[in-house]
């Protein structure tokens, strides 16, 4: 009796658990987004994509953008960066189809612009350590 409530307790749980399909090439994410280091609090993400495929693009855990892969097969979002670090997560939809692209974009302080350090520096610490050495 033990084995067959426990048969059936999997059975239904199988049924009742949906699951969805992951592809990894649904959208092919153009614009560098692995660690880059930027001035400009305005970035562009850009790629290509199967047409029609749904893309949801969170910055920092925050409320996603949206768009669509158009006809074309390609896809753009400018979004707006806040200093620091730009955790990004890219989920892209079609069907029950689904991939996620992760990334990370640090804003660069204004400051560290105008002392001439460039994109070597992203923090307070870092330029400390550069004086020191």
């Amino acid at each position: 009796m033990k084995k067959t409530v426990v048969f059936f307790l999997l059975v239904l749980l199988m049924v009742l658990n949906t699951t969805v399909g992951y592809a990894a090439n649904l959208i092919d994410v153009k614009s560098d987004i692995d660690n880059v280091k930027t001035f400009d609090d305005k970035y562009i993400i850009s790629g290509t994509g199967i047409p029609g495929t749904f893309i949801a693009i969170s910055i920092n855990k925050g409320r996603p953008v949206s768009l669509y892969v158009g006809p074309s097969g390609l896809f753009a979002k400018e979004i707006l960066l806040r200093e620091g670090n730009n955790y990004l997560v890219i989920v892209a939809r079609k069907g029950e189809a689904f991939q996620i692209v992760k990334g990370k974009i640090v804003l660069l302080k204004d400051f560290l612009k105008d002392l001439g350090y460039g994109d070597d520096f992203s923090s307070f610490d870092d330029i400390i350590n550069a004086l020191l050495k």
